[in-house]
């Protein structure tokens, strides 16, 4: 598929929005099992993703976290998913202009993709383009919030400057996407073990050479579920 992503609708991505904090602050992972887990709470997982999935408008910065990462902690993780309806949406191709038909059909594709994966970062990167496509101001605004919620969230983990500070991800993807918001193009893949990936870009006016991303839950559920 030919993505051609316009300033218009990603260049918040690369300023921090209104979400984004001054410091960032690596997962807590037991944190996050022990807010998510807790049925009292307002962060109890399914409460969190019945509000998320609303639409609503109010989740906070640190709800968007508990979302993302505490979704490594559910039966169903498998960063290694690929929806059919993902695969779908790799036969359009976007360009300044598309007939409604196809506007249509980005959107039916791209809602069934995120029913598949609540956080498909491409997906709903395209359900912006879809709406925005087919004149559709209020569904656009909804999913462009929840889309700038995520990376957010990603980025509010790290600068990915070293090692130490890399962004955390929980699907394989999510690294190119962050790389793509930046305005900034992967040059090569590294990966080193036990934990990590550095993503090289190509040259940029940033003078930035990669970052790093911190993969230990897709190595997880790879070691728990798939390494037989």
């Amino acid at each position: 598929m030919k993505y051609k992503f316009f300033l218009c609708f990603v260049s918040f991505f690369v300023a921090l929005s209104a979400f984004a904090q001054s410091e960032v602050e690596a997962p807590d992972y037991d944190q996050i099992r022990k807010s998510t887990f807790d049925k009292a709470g307002d962060s109890y997982y399914p409460r969190l993703m019945k509000r998320f999935a609303a639409n609503d408008t109010t989740l906070s910065m640190e709800e968007y976290r508990n979302l993302y990462y505490g979704y490594t902690m559910q039966e169903d993780y498998n960063p290694y998913r690929i929806s059919r309806y993902t695969q779908k949406l790799k036969e359009f191709s976007i360009t300044d202009s598309l007939p409604s038909s196809t506007c249509d059909s980005i959107v039916k594709y791209g809602l069934k993709a995120v029913s598949d994966f609540p956080f498909d970062i491409r997906s709903m990167n395209l359900l912006v383009y879809g709406y925005q496509c087919l004149n559709n101001e209020a569904e656009k605004q909804k999913w462009s919030v929840k889309l700038r919620g995520l990376i957010d969230a990603i980025i509010s983990t790290g600068d990915g400057e070293t090692e130490e500070s890399a962004f955390h991800i929980i699907y394989p993807p999510h690294e190119y996407e962050i790389i793509s918001r930046f305005g900034l193009h992967v040059k090569n893949n590294t990966m080193m073990p036990p934990k990590l990936d550095y993503i090289e870009v190509e040259k940029n006016k940033f003078d930035v050479n990669g970052y790093y991303f911190n993969i230990e839950k897709i190595i997880d559920a790879y070691k728990n579920k798939f390494e037989e």
